[in-house]
C-alpha cells in the first residue's frame, strides 16, 4: 500500500435570470473537475503531479530519508491505458522502466527494466480470484519476493485486508477497521498504476505482525473539500501526517 495543504476553494459561478417582477430565478452550477495536484509531508517527502490535459504526465517526488528523489514520466496507448512509467533517479540509482499489460481492462502484469541497458530486473503477476486482488513479485530469476494479497468488500470497492509476505512467509497483516464515505484521491491517479486502490479513504487501521510485540495502530482524522476529498490527514497524536492540494478547473 502502493505514499499534504493549501487547496482554494473556488465558488461555484451562478449564472441568474429573472423576471422583471422578479418571480422566476433559474441557477446554473458550472460542474467542476478535480486533479490531485500534491501530497505528502515535510518527513516523508511530497509527491507532486503535471498533466496534458486529462493525462497525468509527470509525478516529482522529493525524497526522504529513506527513498532517493525522483521523477516519473507516464506514457499510454491510443486507447488511453497506462503503458509505462520511466523512473528517473538522478544518479542515484539506476533508472528504472516499468512496463504494464492489460487483459480486460485490469493490470495481468508489470515488467521492471533497467533503462540504460533495457535488461528485465524484475516483473509482478497480478490476480483476480473472486474477493480478491493478489500481486506476485519475481527477481529476473523468477524468484518470488514478495505477495501483497487484498481483501476485498462484498462491493469490491474497497479492501479491508491486506495480507504481505516476504516470498511465502507473512511479514504483516493490514486490517482495515473504518473508513470513511468520502472519495479516495488516489482514485484520480492512472488505473493500473497501483496494486489496488479503495474508493473510500481508511480512517482506523490496525498493522499485525507475526511478534504481537510489534503491533501497531492508527486512528487518522481527516479534512475535506467541498468535493469530498481529503484535504489534510491528522493521526491520534495529533501529527499532520499528510494534506493534499488539488487542481480545481
Amino acid at each position: 500500500m502502493k505514499k499534504p495543504l493549501l487547496i482554494c476553494l473556488i465558488l461555484n459561478t451562478l449564472f441568474v435570470s429573472c423576471s422583471k417582477k422578479i418571480d422566476q430565478v433559474t441557477v446554473e452550477e458550472k460542474s467542476k473537475t478535480l486533479k490531485l495536484k500534491r501530497y505528502g509531508s515535510e518527513k516523508d517527502g511530497f509527491c507532486e503531479y503535471t498533466y496534458n490535459g486529462d493525462q497525468l504526465i509527470q509525478e516529482k517526488f522529493t525524497g526522504n530519508v529513506s527513498n532517493f528523489p525522483s521523477v516519473s514520466t507516464y506514457a499510454y496507448h491510443s486507447s488511453g491505458e497506462l503503458k509505462d512509467v520511466r523512473i528517473d533517479y538522478f544518479g542515484k540509482r539506476a533508472n528504472v522502466r516499468q512496463e504494464f499489460i492489460f487483459q480486460n481492462d485490469k493490470v495481468i502484469r508489470s515488467n521492471s527494466f533497467n533503462e540504460a541497458t533495457n535488461e528485465l530486473i524484475s516483473y509482478s503477476l497480478r490476480e483476480y480470484p473472486a474477493g480478491k486482488v493478489i500481486n506476485k513479485s519475481f527477481s529476473n530469476k523468477d524468484v518470488l519476493t514478495q505477495k501483497n494479497e487484498y481483501i476485498l468488500t462484498a462491493d469490491g470497492e474497497n479492501y479491508t485486508i491486506m495480507k504481505s509476505f516476504l516470498g511465502e512467509t507473512l511479514s504483516y497483516t493490514t486490517n482495515i477497521l473504518k473508513l470513511d464515505d468520502k472519495k479516495n484521491p488516489f482514485k484520480l491517479l492512472p488505473r493500473g498504476s497501483s496494486i489496488f486502490t479503495s474508493t473510500n479513504n481508511a480512517l482506523n487501521v490496525d498493522f499485525i505482525f507475526p511478534n504481537p510485540a510489534s503491533n501497531q495502530s492508527s486512528q487518522l482524522t481527516l479534512e475535506y473539500n467541498e468535493f469530498g476529498y481529503p484535504t489534510k490527514e491528522t493521526n491520534q497524536n495529533g501529527v499532520v501526517t499528510r494534506i493534499f492540494e488539488y487542481i480545481i478547473e
